[in-house]
């Protein structure tokens, strides 16, 4: 059978990727944890392919007081390692003292592929 050089089985690992839901390879790292909101905080995390993505940041009484909007490709929903630096640019209104859930979150499929704990110090 003459192919005309297309890879089958190359084209079917691509289509998969295509059709496979979003996720997060390891975890979802922050640092500085506790972090000063003036000097911002960076979330690591690696993600299995380019997606639309919403950081979710929610108060110790689950309150959602921040949600932060990433284009599919741009560091934060790009596929492989991302490191997100979050500054004061990026919110609303301060951060204050206490305890945060940060949640990163696929829009396309509604729902939560990773999260973290981080702390907002004095």
């Amino acid at each position: 059978v003459y192919s005309m050089g297309f890879d089958w089985e190359r084209n079917q690992h691509a289509q998969e990727t295509i059709d496979e839901p979003t996720s997060i390879k390891g975890m979802v790292l922050a640092h500085p944890s506790p972090f000063s909101f003036q000097e911002g905080v960076t979330l690591h995390y690696g993600l299995n392919k380019d997606a639309n993505i919403e950081i979710h940041i929610l108060d110790v009484k689950g309150n959602n007081v921040q949600r932060i909007k990433i284009k599919p490709g741009f560091e934060g929903a790009a596929v492989g390692s991302n490191k997100l630096k979050l500054t004061p640019d990026d919110f609303d209104h301060p951060l204050p003292f206490s305890a945060y859930l940060f949640i990163v979150f696929d829009t396309d499929k509604g729902q939560i592929i990773g999260e973290t704990l981080v702390g907002v110090k004095r």
